[in-house]
């Protein structure tokens, strides 16, 4: 019962108080994890069933398309692992990170806050502040 009192309980990023519910900072968080783990995997399963058909064939152009497909998807799946923490890299360098909290320490901004709600999620995450 506790746990339904929890699930509408609104959360804020950083400063700004958008009312969005937790459920939904953690729903982010999953489905971001799926991809991130899920997708990678399934590409080089793939990439390494193109290549066994080729070297099943026996040919040499279907070895080297198997080849060059069991490449092209290992590239895409470390893209796709890594998306996730080069858009964390572009939102930190085009965010104003360097602003002075006041106490000679540079503050997190607000944007930077927002995202690290949604990909980490609620749990322990000191950026998302039950409002």
């Amino acid at each position: 019962m506790l746990d339904m009192v929890n699930v509408l309980t609104n959360y804020k990023c950083g400063e700004l108080d958008f009312g969005i519910p937790g459920a939904v900072f953690n729903l982010v968080h999953y489905v971001v994890l799926i991809i991130q783990i899920v997708v990678p995997i399934l590409l080089i399963i793939w990439g390494m069933l193109d290549f066994a058909k080729g070297l099943t064939k026996g040919k040499d152009e279907d070895i080297k398309a198997g080849q060059k497909t069991f490449i092209s998807r290992l590239i895409v799946a470390v893209v796709v692992f890594l998306v996730v923490t080069v858009v964390n890299l572009m939102v930190g360098i085009v965010a104003n990170v360097n602003a002075d909290s006041g106490n000679g320490e540079p503050k997190q901004s607000t944007m930077t806050k927002c995202i690290s709600c949604f990909v980490k999620g609620t749990k322990d995450n000191p950026d998302c502040v039950a409002g």
